[in-house]
C-alpha cells in the first residue's frame, strides 16, 4: 500500500529545487513533471530545457540525496539523464 511508504525528509524539494535551477522555465519553454510511483521508487521525471546562461553547479545536490539514502536502504538512488528528459528514481522507504 502506497500509503505506508516513504521518501527521505526534503529529497523531493531538492529535486524539485534542481529541476528549475538547471531548465529553462517559461510559458514559451515549460517544464513538464510527472511523479509517480514504480517498483519500489518513486520516479520524477522532466523534460529538459537546458539554460543558455547556466549557473555554476557544484552537483552536491544529488550526491547529498544519494548520501542520505545510503544511511536508511541498500537500495540506490538511479538517475537516467538523456538528451530531452531527466529521471531521478528514490527509493520507497517502509520505515
Amino acid at each position: 500500500d502506497v500509503k505506508e511508504l516513504y521518501i527521505i525528509s526534503t529529497a523531493m524539494q531538492q529535486v524539485l529545487e534542481n529541476i528549475v535551477k538547471h531548465n529553462e522555465v517559461s510559458k514559451s519553454f515549460p517544464v513538464q513533471i510527472y511523479i509517480n510511483n514504480k517498483e519500489n521508487y518513486l520516479v520524477i521525471e522532466n523534460n529538459k530545457n537546458n539554460k543558455i546562461s547556466k549557473e555554476r553547479s557544484h552537483k552536491r545536490g544529488i550526491v547529498n540525496i544519494k548520501q542520505r539514502y545510503s544511511y536508511f536502504t541498500d537500495n540506490e538512488v538511479i538517475i537516467e539523464n538523456s538528451g530531452n528528459k531527466f529521471i531521478i528514481k528514490l527509493p520507497l522507504l517502509t520505515e
